[in-house]
């Protein structure tokens, strides 16, 4: 009786989209502002929630998700555009009641341009949780796994600014905040990076730059404001159409990470980051990401190597239908961590029903995958999901 009564809520939402689009009112402010009600109901199985070695517990997961959006854009001599939006998702799980919660979900973005600047300013505050196995205290005085969560809030803050100085040359620059923080007592470390680029744009082809680049990124760990290491980021790069039916960017340096604190070791090696799609048809888009950065281990706080390849596809099948593909790998490496190392394999399809702009359904299949050099953290994870999508 449990699981229908949850399951009837979660498919109420779905249902309730579907009429509600063939109106779709919305509220408008004046001619450049527009409020938008927005929803989101889902059912998630997933065969081994805590993400376990062994003795894996499976669960559903149902997450309903109301939700606020505020449309702003002009046009005229300038053009400004922004969108604001609020989630609120609430997470309700079939057997494990110790991984319900509720997070708040707020981002903003804003675009401002002219014939000679364009400028970018984005805010974003988000709780996530992980689910894991949490060491509780119990009357006897020992330690026990049970199924919990980590949890924490992520906050980014960026700002960038591109400004043509000459008929093909550009400079852009800006500085943007990432921090993380957990909740006290989870044996995890907050931490928070400033990043301030330096980029110069120059035009080889009416729509193609290749660009030059620096960053620098000092980065803090745990609860103290002093600075852990310093990042120095050199960097050349394409963007725009770089071949017939090939676009998007990508650029390869080199990173240089100076410690300045305790378990923090000084590393440097190759970086890049690249976002390329192709167009094979009308309907059907490949692409590829590709990732290799530094960055901090919450659990050691120290220095980690990241490197990520990912594959997606995409094909509109009709006016309504567009299916997906997924297949990524990525490669954590752990410094002066006992020689950990996680391979992440992941990979997945999906199949999205949108009859109208106002409502979008769909169906997905996930297999994840992560091998570990230390023992106990192997792990693997199948989730299938339904998610309705309603806007208006």
């Amino acid at each position: 009786m449990k699981s229908l009564t949850k399951l009837s809520l979660a498919l109420a939402p779905m249902l309730g989209a579907f009429v509600s689009s063939q109106a779709a009112p919305v509220i408008s402010l004046g001619d450049e502002m527009a409020l938008h009600i927005t929803g989101q109901a889902s059912i998630r199985s997933e065969s081994n929630v805590l993400l376990r070695s062994s003795n894996t517990k499976s669960d559903v997961a149902y997450q309903y998700t109301p939700g606020i959006e505020l449309d702003i854009g002009s046009v005229g001599i300038t053009d400004f555009n922004g969108r604001v939006s609020y989630r609120y998702h609430i997470i309700d799980y079939q057997d494990i009641s110790d991984l319900d919660t509720n997070n708040n979900d707020f981002t903003s973005t804003f675009v401002y341009k002219n014939a000679s600047l364009k400028a970018t300013a984005a805010l974003s505050y988000v709780e996530l949780q992980t689910n894991t196995d949490v060491d509780y205290l119990d009357g006897s005085g020992l330690y026990s796994l049970q199924p919990g969560m980590v949890s924490r809030s992520v906050v980014n803050v960026s700002g960038y600014a591109e400004m043509s100085v000459s008929a093909k040359t550009k400079i852009g620059t800006g500085i943007s905040y990432d921090g993380q923080n957990y909740i006290s007592g989870s044996g995890y470390s907050d931490f928070t990076s400033f990043s301030v680029p330096f980029d110069v744009y120059t035009a080889i082809s009416p729509k193609t730059d290749v660009s030059i680049g620096y960053v620098y990124r000092p980065v803090s760990i745990g609860e103290s404001s002093e600075v852990a290491a310093i990042d120095h980021k050199l960097s050349l790069g394409l963007r725009g159409e770089l071949m017939p039916k090939l676009t998007g960017y990508a650029s390869f340096g080199w990173i240089k990470r100076d410690a300045r604190g305790a378990g923090v070791a000084s590393k440097s090696g190759l970086s890049f980051n690249a976002r390329l799609n192709y167009a094979l048809s009308p309907l059907v888009d490949v692409g590829v990401r590709l990732m290799r950065d530094y960055s901090v281990s919450p659990i050691s706080a120290n220095t980690t190597t990241r490197t990520g390849l990912i594959f997606v596809g995409d094909y509109k099948i009709g006016r309504s239908f567009r299916a997906g593909a997924i297949m990524g790998y990525v490669k954590t490496e752990y410094l002066d961590f006992a020689g950990r190392t996680d391979d992440y394999l992941l990979a997945g399809v999906s199949m999205s029903y949108q009859p109208n702009e106002y409502l979008n359904v769909k169906a997905s299949y996930t297999h994840n995958n992560n091998e570990s050099s230390m023992a106990n953290l192997d792990y693997g994870n199948n989730i299938l999901e339904v998610v309705a999508s309603l806007r208006y």
